[in-house]
């Protein structure tokens, strides 16, 4: 759907909404979430797995319009102070070694689980 309205926000400010794509369906946070909160509570005892939402562009709107869903699962385990706000998507993107460990194999796991 596209369409064009504008909205006051500040005086001198607006903004205008030039169009909308597709949204997505809304989540089913079922038996797959499930199968990839176990997972990680496996890979790591004690932690606690929550959905979020992120406001950059995925791929995933053009499986919707397919009727495909689509996880986003960025597993990794920052260690405490490691900065993760500068150093993911930063001018220096870096991860530290045993977050790209966890979650590769977490990854690994899921794939495994969810082929069955």
């Amino acid at each position: 759907m596209t369409r064009s309205r504008l909205m006051p926000l500040d005086p001198g400010v607006e903004l205008s909404i030039l169009g909308e794509g597709k949204m997505m369906p809304d989540p089913e946070l079922g038996t797959f979430f499930e199968t990839l909160c176990d997972i990680l509570r496996e890979a790591d005892p004690g932690c606690v797995p929550i959905p979020s939402l992120m406001s950059g562009a995925t791929d995933a709107m053009n499986f919707a319009q397919l009727g495909i869903r689509t996880y986003g699962f960025l597993p990794h385990n920052f260690p405490e102070g490691a900065g993760y706000e500068s150093t993911m998507h930063g001018v220096d993107e870096r991860v530290p070694v045993g977050a790209l460990e966890f979650g590769a194999a977490a990854i690994h796991h899921a794939v495994e689980r969810y082929r069955g």
